[in-house]
């Protein structure tokens, strides 16, 4: 905890520190504030962990973003306990609600891996309106990435979303299995699309298998010819896969290496 002499300053870090700033940048922000401050980086992180420790008052990280969503009408909120601990939590603004609900046929799932603060798998649906504009519709963090874990975070969303309407159309994921299995299982019949991007990171991790620059050393002829193939192939690759209508010619594509 900081000193009296710089007390003033643990408002500041307890906001920097809400909108994403790390103690490095903290720091330097109450230095370009207060260049007499004897505050140090040191400081900020002690400061940081007294002002969590306080927040979490013996709470997970889970279990008191349960409590301040709980505690605002705003938010949707479902939760999965197994003894009495916290595992699973589903939850969307009611704005999001009505907005999927209004245009339900398309719905993207994609999932993210431990790369938020509460180091767990975390599920987003997303919507298109009419305009081909993106909006998010509901959020779920789930302790593991298997089959049943994603059947209980589907089965939220469509008893949220779709429990009077008809289902989706379709929706678009990535190439997750237990994802796709789920949705297979609580969306029966309904078409599962692999995501644009994902189809994009395959085709590339092909051609540069296929053409490899690492097989010709620099400012050589054959490295330039074979970067060209590459940078040709991908072209045309994203006139393909951005189009709605495929040409005709892409039947006669010139790139069979990749077959």
């Amino acid at each position: 905890m900081l000193t009296l002499a710089s007390i003033e300053h643990v408002e500041q870090i307890r906001d920097l520190t809400k909108v994403g700033l790390d103690p490095k940048h903290i720091h330097a922000s109450i230095l370009q504030r207060d260049p007499q401050t004897t505050i140090t980086q040191m400081d900020v992180y002690n400061q940081r962990y007294y002002n969590r420790r306080e927040y979490l008052q013996g709470r997970t990280p889970l279990e008191a973003l349960v409590d301040e969503l709980k505690s605002n009408d705003e938010w949707v909120v479902k939760w999965k306990e197994i003894d009495g601990r916290l595992q699973s939590l589903f939850f969307a603004s009611q704005n999001q609600v009505e907005f999927m609900r209004s245009y339900p046929d398309l719905v993207l799932i994609d999932a993210t891996y431990k790369s938020n603060r509460y180091k767990m798998p975390l599920v987003h649906f997303g919507g298109v309106t009419p305009i081909n504009s993106f909006f998010s519709a509901a959020f779920c963090f789930m302790p593991g990435e298997d089959e049943e874990e994603y059947m209980w975070c589907v089965e939220q969303f469509k008893n949220l979303i779709c429990y009077d309407l008809k289902p989706p159309e379709a929706f678009i994921t990535d190439n997750d299995k237990a994802l796709r299995n789920a949705l297979s299982r609580v969306f029966e019949g309904i078409p599962r699309l692999l995501c644009i991007w994902h189809i994009q990171q395959n085709v590339l991790n092909r051609v540069k298998k296929t053409w490899r620059l690492a097989d010709y050393a620099e400012d050589t002829e054959d490295r330039e010819r074979v970067k060209e193939k590459h940078e040709q192939c991908m072209k045309d690759w994203s006139k393909v896969g951005y189009s709605i209508i495929v040409p005709p010619c892409i039947i006669d594509c010139p790139h069979s290496d990749l077959s």
